[in-house]
C-alpha cells in the first residue's frame, strides 16, 4: 500500500457522498499545461487514440473536410490511460494512488476491463 495521503475528514465524507473530491494541486503548472496540450491534440484528432475513446455530441460530425476534428464536438474521452502514455503516467502517480487508498481505505490500482 502507498503512504497514507493527507485527506481531511470532510473530504472523505464528500468522497463517500459524491464519488469525487477537489483535492487541490497535485501536478505542477508545467505538467498540467503539457497534459492540456495533449488533450487538445486528442480532441482535434492530431494525437491518435482509438475512435472508441472519443465520444462526440449527437448530431455533430466526426471530422471536418480537411480531416481534422472539431474539438467542440467532443463530449467525453474514455480509457486514455490505455492508449496514451502521458495520461497513464498521471494515473499511476504514487501521490494519486496514496490519495485513492486513503479515500477507499484500502489498496487501489489502475484497472481496465
Amino acid at each position: 500500500m502507498s503512504a497514507t495521503a493527507a485527506v481531511m475528514p470532510e473530504w472523505k465524507l464528500r468522497f463517500d457522498l459524491d464519488g469525487f473530491i477537489n483535492y487541490g494541486q497535485i501536478l505542477a503548472g508545467s505538467e498540467l499545461r503539457a497534459l492540456q496540450e495533449r488533450l487538445d491534440g486528442i480532441c482535434r484528432g492530431e494525437v491518435e487514440v482509438p475512435r472508441a475513446c472519443v465520444r462526440l455530441h449527437a448530431g455533430m460530425s466526426w471530422e471536418r473536410p480537411d480531416g481534422s476534428r472539431d474539438p467542440g464536438a467532443v463530449w467525453q474521452l474514455l480509457g486514455l490511460e490505455k492508449h496514451d502514455a502521458a495520461f497513464r503516467t498521471v494515473c499511476e502517480l504514487p501521490s494519486i494512488r496514496g490519495i485513492l487508498e486513503t479515500l477507499l481505505e484500502g489498496p487501489a490500482r489502475l484497472w481496465s476491463s
